[in-house]
């Protein structure tokens, strides 16, 4: 009696030896596969039809609409190219100048943003900074930085870079005043309608929004 016991105790101590290792559990890839089940073929067979692709759609969102809006892009130009560039095509022109530097134009940037966009079927926004003035070393970087910096502010309206010392920006476009932010409106006929000289709060806005609709 006493051997039969001892034989149970060690037939006991392998096993808890074994699920301590976890012998006893299945690893995966252990288990040999199975053979598919015999299948008869089907006499009159029904043929299976595509399911329909859905188109997907977007929800009606506001917020999302901002986010798939295209960023500005940040041209550097000469001053040649700069004149190219705010000579109006058949429709108001709004010049907003601006730099990445100064504060004043980083608040009043939001309200430009959305002059733009109410203005969108009427006239065109362009942005001109003056980031050259300060950093001139690497002109492609700087537009980078002003890029990076519209994008994270949400503008989506296109910048140039003026290649050019100030004096000759100041002297080319006119401007009596040399501070920024600063924004000029052009009729379609490249008169100029309204001058801003500094940030423009709402109301100013409103007034330059009502002088290109005529309400």
């Amino acid at each position: 009696m006493g051997l039969i016991k001892d034989l149970a105790r060690r037939a006991a101590a392998r096993v808890a030896r074994r699920v301590a290792q976890k012998e006893l559990f299945e690893r995966p890839g252990e288990r040999d596969r199975a053979a598919p089940l015999p299948t008869s073929p089907d006499p009159n067979p029904t043929p299976r039809r595509a399911a329909p692709v859905e188109t997907p759609t977007f929800p009606d969102d506001p917020s999302l609409a901002e986010l798939v809006t295209p960023v500005g892009r940040c041209r550097v130009v000469s001053l040649e190219g700069l004149l190219t560039a705010v000579r109006p095509q058949g429709r108001p022109l709004i010049l907003h100048h601006w730099a990445t530097w100064c504060e004043p134009c980083e608040e009043e940037l939001p309200r430009i943003e959305g002059l733009g966009r109410a203005l969108s079927e009427r006239a065109d926004l362009l942005g001109i900074s003056w980031d050259l003035f300060e950093d001139s070393d690497d002109e492609e970087a700087v537009a980078k930085k002003v890029e990076a910096f519209a994008a994270q502010l949400g503008l989506s309206w296109d910048n140039v870079l003026v290649s050019a010392p100030p004096e000759q920006l100041f002297e080319a476009l006119g401007l009596d005043h040399q501070k920024i932010p600063q924004t000029v409106v052009l009729g379609a006929d490249g008169q100029v309608l309204h001058h801003a000289r500094g940030p423009m709060d709402e109301a100013q806005i409103s007034r330059v929004y009502a002088l290109l609709t005529g309400s």
